[in-house]
């Protein structure tokens, strides 16, 4: 008889067996994708129209003052998420100097977003207060150990690197990924 448990990514039990756990990882990547579609679609998004225009190589836009008065600034910079054309993205508008902040729109949001430089485009964006999360870390889930659908016996632990290394006040290492056995 196979073993039955319930997911966090499935409504109802899933049955575990070797033929079934490939078919098991579409699932979990959609039903991820439904979770980041569902933050995206929230209260707080502002809209606004706006010219790509282009400053030195780059093109941008500049966003109105009284979106960007609402948000909280890093150092000036304020991170968003948001939609440009129905176009989902993420970025960083930037400060200027004595003008509104800056969104820098790239290829690939000026192709999602079916729009080119001097047209007009509609924008939706909102303050991204979220921490970027690996697909990894979104498959294991809050338990730790998911390795009946990930890979057999194996968890994921964030580690940082030795305290020894930061004695100069700053490391050049980022945090390291280690795998290990999951606890039976």
């Amino acid at each position: 008889m196979e073993a039955i448990r319930k997911s966090s990514f499935a409504q109802g039990a899933i049955p575990l067996s070797a033929s079934n756990k490939t078919s098991l990882l579409p699932t979990i990547r959609q039903r991820m994708l439904e979770r980041i579609e569902m933050r995206n679609a929230t209260k707080d998004a502002m809209f606004f129209e706006a010219e790509i225009y282009q400053t030195g190589i780059n093109e941008c836009v500049d966003v109105p003052t009284e979106i960007t008065e609402k948000m909280v600034t890093e150092k000036g910079r304020i991170k968003i998420k948001g939609k440009i054309n129905g176009f989902a993205f993420q970025t960083t508008l930037m400060p200027v100097k004595n003008a509104n902040h800056r969104l820098f729109v790239n290829q690939a949001m000026m192709r999602g977003g079916k729009t080119a430089l001097e047209e007009r485009a509609k924008f939706e964006i909102e303050q991204d207060t979220e921490h970027a999360v690996g697909i990894l870390l979104l498959l294991i889930g809050p338990t730790g150990c998911k390795k009946d659908v990930i890979a057999p016996e194996v968890t994921v632990e964030k580690e940082l690197q030795n305290e020894d290394s930061t004695s100069s006040g700053h490391s050049n290492s980022p945090e390291v990924t280690i795998i290990k056995n999951c606890p039976k």
